[in-house]
């Protein structure tokens, strides 16, 4: 797995390989897997686009957009300008 900016470069470039073991029986042609990767520090520098990139032995096989936005909190209703009510 890839995290990829925008510009195409990676914003965790030392994210060790996953390793998965992909087993098919005889008579499937294809089949899907869950799997949960625990990422520690990932930070995104500032919201756009992004691209979580997998790669299956040297191979591209999928690029998953990611959108990141920022969403500051919301000020409630009934404070004033100074945060005062």
């Amino acid at each position: 797995m890839n995290f990829v900016d925008a510009d195409g470069a990676s914003i965790m470039p030392d994210f060790p390989p996953v390793p998965v073991d992909v087993v098919l029986p005889e008579d499937m042609h294809f089949g899907t897997r869950n799997f949960i990767v625990n990422i520690q520090q990932l930070k995104f520098e500032n919201p756009g686009l992004y691209s979580i990139d997998v790669t299956l032995d040297g191979q591209p096989q999928a690029s998953i957009p990611l959108l990141v936005r920022h969403n500051p909190p919301a000020q409630p209703a009934n404070e004033g300008p100074t945060g005062q009510v």
